[in-house]
């Protein structure tokens, strides 16, 4: 998680958790842990809703 952390351009993997949780109201590994659970759906995530609506101004 720390890799993704300093991917996504974040100091440190504590602050990207923060994030992360506020966002999407999970830890990043329950979320890992959920989606690899679910079947997959063609619902987009919140991030994306947000760039296809951009896309479409």
């Amino acid at each position: 998680m720390h890799q993704v952390a300093l991917n996504v351009g974040y100091q440190s993997r504590s602050s990207f958790t923060r994030t992360f949780r506020r966002y999407y109201r999970s830890d990043p590994l329950e979320y890992r842990s959920e989606a690899q659970r679910a079947p997959p759906s063609s619902s987009a995530t919140p991030a994306e809703d947000t760039i296809e609506e951009s896309d479409a101004a």
